[in-house]
């Protein structure tokens, strides 16, 4: 075939055979015309020459006034535009077609101008009030784990429409009672030596996962591609350690380390912690804890692709830097979507800012219509946002994030995974430093399944722990992070 570079072409010029893009594409039949505007759209798709069995035949021109020996089929040399968006391409001009008037589609809704705020206590919760913010709360959370080889139970948090392919992939098993109300054993002595020791190995594999992260977003923002199995093998290792050392990792604040990561690689640490926490608290099979876990660990990768004063402003964000902020989950979806991750975690992405009352956002989905692992996710995200510092605000402790979540439970999130959250952590959270009834001061160890108001302390500068109660061993008071910084210098 002869090759004709398109730069040559003038609007106009027909071919005595048949065109082609490439030697299977037919772009024109012969005799047809060659326009400007599909040489515009060739050269916006970086295509520079066109094929052809005929020979050229150049317009005929009816300037008289053209140079003296001056071929009339050459059209001067053009710049072939670079920066030309392909989308935006007019397939009929491309084609030399005629223009079909289309019906126009509605064009989807743009993302809110507004993110809600993070709830934010006008006052001080005294535990004497704990009654009424606890409700049903107080009574056993169900965890029990479902029979082997049965199907996953049904649940209403995984009705979404987008999900009815892989609607059992993030199910929560919803239950009422469990044996986690029998109180623990006596506990051992404490071994203060010991105990820093497993802290200070706990500290250490957490900040390889954050170096592992840090590695995770850099690398797509390099490339641009992401793939799943590693970050699976990740999330199941992180998960056995999980288990096996719960009340260390969360003693591990978010001061210990935010100076020196950046912050989305912080908040999806944390956030995946809670999240896989939570999940294990509701029993999830472990696949499902895998898909959760890389769910809560690429849930907010989305704001890569917003300007970075966006999420790492020493300020508030103003109206319109929220309604910015808040394509942040479809942008996390589509990131996913590109890198072709299983369906419940590209919704889990999308939905994570969703809330049970239809206030939160991209979609303004209600409870009923939000997956399972969103639900799980937005209660982690949100404990993990108050408890954290930002660039314009100091963190809140995490007995006072609890207090926030527990006042909005009816209308933003799901009892279910609240409830999770709270027998998880307990009402006094693991690390929280607090002052008993007897007059002493101690620190949160662990929790106490089925009491999450009675949780296990250490007294400080005592070598000894045991479980909180309702008389002098109650706990009256959680000390202000100004008093827990005293303690721990």
């Amino acid at each position: 075939m002869n090759t004709y570079p398109i730069t040559e072409l003038e609007d106009g010029t027909t071919f005595s055979d048949h065109l082609f893009l490439d030697e299977k594409f037919q772009l024109l039949d012969k005799e047809v015309p060659f326009s400007d505007a599909m040489k515009k759209a060739l050269a916006a798709w970086d295509f520079r020459v066109v094929l052809s069995d005929g020979n050229a035949k150049p317009p005929e021109h009816e300037d008289e006034d053209a140079p003296e020996g001056e071929g009339a089929s050459h059209a001067p040399q053009q710049e072939i535009p670079q920066n030309v968006n392909y989308e935006s391409v007019d397939l009929e001009n491309l084609l030399g077609l005629p223009h079909v008037e289309q019906p126009k589609e509605p064009e989807p809704p743009e993302p809110p101008t507004e993110v809600p705020d993070l709830p934010v206590l006008e006052k001080n919760i005294s535990v004497n009030d704990l009654d009424d913010l606890f409700g049903s709360l107080d009574a056993p959370l169900d965890v029990s784990a479902p029979e082997a080889e049965t199907a996953a139970p049904e649940t209403k948090a995984d009705s979404a429409p987008a999900q009815a392919e892989d609607s059992d992939a993030s199910d929560i098993p919803e239950t009422k009672a469990d044996d986690a109300s029998e109180t623990l054993s006596a506990t051992p002595a404490f071994d203060a030596e010991a105990d820093e020791e497993k802290l200070s190995q706990t500290r250490a594999f957490y900040n390889e996962y954050l170096d592992y992260i840090d590695t995770v977003f850099k690398s797509y923002t390099q490339t641009k591609t992401l793939e799943i199995q590693p970050l699976a093998q990740k999330i199941d290792e992180l998960t056995v350690f999980i288990k096996e050392n719960q009340r260390y990792l969360l003693r591990i604040m978010p001061t210990d380390e935010a100076k020196n990561k950046h912050f989305l690689v912080n908040h999806s640490m944390r956030s995946t912690v809670l999240a896989l926490i939570i999940g294990i608290t509701l029993k999830l099979p472990a696949e499902k804890l895998t898909d959760l876990g890389v769910a809560s660990l690429l849930h907010e990768i989305g704001q890569i692709r917003l300007p970075p004063q966006l999420y790492m402003t020493d300020r508030p964000l103003s109206d319109e830097e929220k309604g910015k902020m808040a394509a942040h989950p479809i942008l996390s979806y589509n990131i996913l979507k590109e890198n072709q991750f299983p369906l419940s975690i590209q919704i889990a992405t999308l939905e994570h800012h969703e809330r049970e009352d239809g206030t939160g956002y991209p979609r303004k989905l209600t409870g009923e219509k939000i997956s399972a692992f969103a639900k799980i996710i937005s209660v982690a995200c949100s404990f993990e946002a108050i408890t954290a510092p930002r660039q314009f605000r100091e963190a809140r402790t995490p007995y006072e994030a609890l207090l926030d979540i527990l006042k909005n439970n009816e209308q933003q999130y799901d009892q279910i995974v609240l409830k999770a959250l709270i027998h998880s952590l307990s009402l006094f959270p693991i690390g929280a430093f607090v002052r008993l009834a007897n007059g002493q001061t101690a620190q949160v160890i662990d929790i106490n399944p089925g009491h999450p108001k009675n949780p296990v302390v250490k007294v400080v500068g005592e070598a000894s722990e045991y479980e909180t109660d309702d008389s002098d061993h109650k706990i009256v008071r959680v000390l202000n992070a100004q008093e827990s910084e005293a303690l721990k210098d």
